[in-house]
């Protein structure tokens, strides 16, 4: 072990070196008086630690405090609670927190059985504290990089997530969305689940002189009934048992837009409090009689159509005419066939470069398999696809086993002649896009390949085999 006083000067120097970094907080769960004293003084100048000797304390402190790691003892006292059985509880209510295991003897089955239960990292104890820290410290980045991912998502489907697609089905989609834009009028998107209606909604506001102010999403499938009257336009207290006085999701939006996901949902009495709301810009909290005025420009979607819904009874003609204003219809995936290649190549990257996969492409017979898919749950159904084919392989080409099974099943049921068809329209796709990037590149076939996330001799190999010259691209 490292001499204590050096320790704790090499923390002190460390922490003013940057007095404005946190100290990560860790609980110590430790049995041995001495080793436990020891790790706090030994880590005090880079990390906040709490040490405790029994798992029941472990656990009091986890109920009412936040740490950024957990350091445990896998064989705490007899008669008290045991390593393993703590951290189930721990990670029962709180699976994301990373958990390092120590101990004194080098078994593998305890240290295995640990980490199968959840634990993200194991230090004998014999280790000077130095390399304990270390192993610590990878669990905390680890989990530090878990979190930034998840953050980069959030903020990718929350800050105009539109992929432009090149095809005649989405380009009046797009000319639609940035009118949309230029005005104050009410929007109905409609098409089949998945088809990027919430996506657009966004993409309009961000493009509208709105953006600045919120963006509020109510499911109108949801509630029903004095919930869902409630939740959209808020309450006065004593309207009901328990009610207070809250404002609800449109005044939440005001100066800003309320997007109405499955506006087919909303019951009778609450359309005739949109249909109010659209015509008049007021509404009255439930339990109230004064109107309140509000400044919010609603967009609703429904995957159902709505005149057919008017035709049944179940939609009213006047709040459908009013929405019917300016209309825009997203295309199921299945009529966009040709832009499937690159879309999947591109959800595929995004989800290899999260998962720290060594993927470069789709192969032939898996695009083919993704070319001929009728995709019944649109775009959202091939964002699964990939996501799960990244998950699944550790190679870097997709082949059709990596995709899920009703996929390979579809194999069997392959119309005769539409697979050529297919494979030539996913090498057509794959060749403009190299000849893209080696456009963009000079025609570099380094910088291209680090453009296109394969290695040079990958690229290559591509270009051999369809075809592309080294200089101009043209076909040999």
């Amino acid at each position: 072990m490292r001499d204590e006083k050096s320790e704790l000067e090499a923390g002190e120097s460390s922490t003013k070196g940057n007095p404005s970094r946190r100290r990560p907080r860790i609980l110590l769960v430790e049995d041995d008086a001495r080793l436990g004293r020891s790790f706090v003084e030994a880590t005090a100048g880079d990390y906040e630690v709490r040490f405790v000797q029994s798992g029941e304390e472990g656990l009091e402190l986890l109920n009412v405090e936040a740490y950024d790691c957990i350091v445990l003892d896998l064989y705490l006292k007899p008669g008290n609670m045991n390593g393993l059985e703590f951290l189930d509880r721990a990670l029962r209510d709180r699976p994301w927190a990373p958990v390092m295991i120590m101990t004194v003897e080098e078994k593998a089955e305890p240290v295995l059985a640990a980490m199968q239960r959840g634990a993200c990292g194991y230090a004998p104890k014999s280790l000077p504290f130095e390399e304990i820290t270390q192993r610590m410290e990878s669990c905390l980045e680890r989990h530090r990089l878990i979190q930034k991912a998840g953050e980069l998502e959030r903020v990718q489907r929350s800050d105009r997530p539109l992929v432009i697609l090149d095809h005649p089905a989405m380009s009046g989609v797009y000319r639609d969305i940035k009118r949309a834009a230029e005005i104050r009028a009410t929007v109905l998107l409609e098409g089949e689940t998945g088809t990027g209606k919430s996506v657009a909604a966004r993409e309009i506001h961000a493009l509208s002189d709105r953006r600045d102010s919120p963006f509020i999403v109510y499911d109108c499938g949801a509630s029903k009934g004095s919930l869902m009257e409630s939740e959209l336009f808020g309450t006065l207290k004593g309207a009901f048992t328990d009610a207070g006085n809250r404002a609800g999701m449109v005044e939440a939006a005001h100066g800003g837009t309320l997007f109405l996901d499955e506006l087919d949902k909303l019951d009778d009495q609450a359309q005739g409090k949109l249909l109010q709301l659209v015509e008049e810009r007021s509404i009255r909290r439930i339990g109230s009689t004064k109107q309140t005025s509000v400044d919010v420009r609603i967009i609703g979607a429904s995957s159902k159509n709505l005149r057919v819904e008017v035709e049944r009874g179940r939609f009213k003609l006047e709040l459908l005419g009013r929405f019917e204003v300016f209309k825009i219809r997203m295309p199921p995936l299945r009529k966009m066939k040709s832009v499937i290649p690159e879309l999947a190549t591109m959800k595929l990257r995004r989800f290899a470069d999260e998962m720290h996969r060594p993927i470069e492409c789709i192969d032939d017979q898996a695009m083919d398999l993704l070319v001929r898919w009728p995709w019944p749950g649109n775009i959202r159904e091939l964002r699964n696809t990939m996501e799960y084919a990244a998950i699944h392989c550790d190679e870097t080409e997709i082949h059709p086993y990596h995709l899920p099974e009703q996929f390979r099943a579809s194999e069997s049921r392959r119309p005769r002649g539409l697979a050529e068809a297919a494979q030539a329209a996913a090498e057509d796709t794959r060749r403009r896009m190299i000849v893209e990037a080696l456009h963009r590149n000079d025609w570099n076939v380094q910088k291209a390949a680090r453009e296109l996330s394969i290695t040079p001799q990958g690229l290559r190999q591509h270009m051999s085999r369809l075809g592309i010259s080294a200089k101009r691209g043209s076909s040999s």
